[in-house]
């Protein structure tokens, strides 16, 4: 009977080592699970890293969308204001020539072109004509500069009438530009030396571009 128990507690002995042996040896569920989230989570990470970054382009804002569209509008309107002040100054020139203030000016000089086709009466006839005319840089031009096809009296027409331009210009333009209706008045009194520099060498006064930069 002793043999019995002492072989049976034998067993339990044996039986409680192999469990205790087997608790040291295997890893916890817990830990097991605890172990792969870590290297779930560094695999997560390492693939983040490696993506190229790409910034994204703040988009447009509706200010710089109206200012990009507004610019050529801008150029546009720009240049019809200038071809307009040279349109204005031009009819100013001719309407002068026509009023009589400009009389004895004009006597005089069509005494120093001593021609006999030359007279106020013939001079304004011509001025009559042109002035529905000029509405533009080119018959401006024209109105101003000889060329070989003209004829003499021609020639003394345009002569005269580039003094008397040059002289509503500098002496009476600024009268003119307040007292009339012309828009913009600055913008005609800023053009005013411009434009005698312009009437008196017209073979530089071709295009409004160049007119406006110089």
């Amino acid at each position: 009977m002793r043999f019995l128990k002492n072989k049976i507690a034998r067993a339990m002995e044996n039986a409680k080592a192999v469990q205790q042996k087997q608790v040291k040896l295997e890893p916890t569920f817990e830990y097991v699970k605890v172990e792969q989230a870590v290297l779930v989570k560094h695999e997560e990470t390492s693939s983040i890293k490696t993506q190229p970054f790409t910034p994204k382009r703040a988009p447009k804002s509706p200010e710089a969308s109206i200012k990009s569209a507004s610019t050529p509008v801008k150029r546009k309107r720009e240049s019809n204001a200038n071809k307009n002040i040279v349109k204005n100054y031009a009819r100013a020139m001719v309407n002068f020539a026509l009023s009589n203030v400009a009389t004895a000016m004009i006597e005089d000089l069509i005494k120093r072109e001593n021609h006999p086709g030359i007279n106020l009466r013939s001079f304004r006839k011509f001025m009559d004509e042109q002035k529905e005319e000029v509405t533009s840089i080119r018959r401006l031009r024209e109105l101003l500069l000889a060329c070989d096809e003209d004829e003499e009296v021609m020639t003394g027409f345009k002569r005269i009438f580039k003094e008397i331009g040059m002289i509503f210009i500098r002496d009476f333009s600024l009268n003119w530009i307040y007292n009339s209706k012309v828009g913009d008045k600055l913008t005609h009194v800023k053009y005013r030396f411009k434009m005698m520099r312009r009437v008196q060498n017209p073979e530089y006064f071709t295009y409004i571009e160049n007119f406006a930069k110089k």
